[in-house]
């Protein structure tokens, strides 16, 4: 990977330093969310103005983004149409979002109408674990075909296989700063290691760069700066790597914050040094 995908939402905003993401910028392949899901479960509001405004000062101040979502209204896909057809009209380039319960047919609209780079669309509500979602997936990627889209967060390695979307975004990354454990990228699948079974992969984390030894430490299995937790990072960072060479997908990390931001930017400096 020559430039380090990032996802960072609009509802996080304050929760970064910025001053580092415009200092790493050349090196950032960074979509922005515009945050609706976030505020919605936390009973809050997004507006167009302010997400408007926001943009225009990332873009200004700070680093001008690959791609950027439009607003979506979650249980509305009415009014994330508006937003979308507002955004075109006042001159932005936002990826328009398919939501669940719109008309399939109005994808294609959307296709046709896309100003994003390379014409993505975003498909959502394919999260697996109610409403048929295996079966609405496969009726929605029947209708894209070969065209562009990005799965909101979705990433179950093998549907990405199958149907090998443009891209996807994920906070996968990240778990092992909960769980106090590794996660490595071994042999085409990833392995939980926990420090009872960390001699036989050794191999693997000194292929990383990093020493083995040093997780003798419990405290190098804890928090999300940890050791473990930084192997991982760098272990999530080759399967990235391997899947957009073998299969053309791209994996956007969710960031959410300055101490992530820090630890994956660190682990994608140590594999260009």
């Amino acid at each position: 990977m020559k430039k380090l995908p990032l996802l960072i939402s609009y509802a996080y905003r304050d929760a970064f330093d910025w001053g580092m993401v415009k200092e790493h910028r050349d090196s950032l392949d960074l979509l922005v969310d515009s945050g609706a899901f976030t505020a919605y479960k936390q009973g809050g509001h997004i507006s167009l103005a302010e997400y408007c405004d926001w943009l225009n000062w990332l873009h200004a101040e700070v680093i001008e983004p690959t791609n950027y979502f439009t607003l979506d209204v979650i249980g509305n896909p009415h009014a994330t149409m508006r937003n979308y057809a507002e955004l075109l009209k006042l001159g932005y380039t936002p990826v328009p979002i398919f939501t669940r319960g719109e008309h399939p047919d109005y994808i294609e609209e959307l296709f046709q109408t896309s100003p994003a780079k390379d014409g993505v669309v975003g498909i959502g509500g394919i999260q697996m674990k109610t409403n048929n979602s295996p079966g609405y997936l496969k009726m929605i990627m029947k209708r894209v075909g070969d065209r562009n889209v990005h799965w909101l967060g979705f990433t179950v390695h093998d549907f990405l296989l199958h149907f090998r979307p443009y891209s996807a975004d994920s906070i996968n990354w990240k778990g092992t700063a909960l769980f106090g454990n590794i996660k490595l990228f071994y042999g085409n699948k990833f392995i939980t290691v926990v420090k009872s079974k960390l001699f036989q992969y050794r191999m693997r984390i000194l292929d990383l760069g990093f020493d083995p030894s040093e997780l003798a430490d419990d405290e190098a299995w804890k928090g999300g700066k940890g050791l473990a937790h930084r192997i991982s990072t760098a272990s999530y960072l080759d399967y990235m790597a391997t899947l957009q060479e073998r299969s053309n997908v791209k994996i956007y990390p969710v960031v959410n914050n300055t101490t992530e931001l820090e630890v994956i930017l660190n682990a994608f400096q140590r594999r260009t040094t």
